[in-house]
């Protein structure tokens, strides 16, 4: 019996590529909450946006934990004009 051919690392790490956060947009703002779209990237090239609210504690930004189980997620067919565009930042 013979061996199988090894996929090559690379290979394998595309096959297993996962969600990208590309950016964000600020949806809603005050000076102790805000509504940020977090904007990802899934392998298929399919984009899509999560609402998260986030709320001014100490001196940072916290998440917000959602009353319920889920948070409504967007689908987009394009990246929003406004996106904070997180992609270059990537090394």
């Amino acid at each position: 019996m013979g061996r199988q051919p090894s996929v090559g690392l690379h290979q394998r790490h595309r096959s297993l590529r996962r969600p990208e956060i590309v950016g964000y947009t600020i949806e809603e703002y005050s000076a102790d909450a805000a509504d940020v779209s977090i904007v990802q990237r899934f392998p298929d090239d399919s984009l899509a946006s999560t609402l998260t609210p986030v709320t001014w504690s100490g001196d940072d930004w916290k998440l917000t934990l959602p009353v319920s189980d889920t948070n409504p997620v967007e689908d987009l067919a394009t990246l929003p004009d406004d996106i904070v565009d997180l992609e270059g930042t990537r090394q």
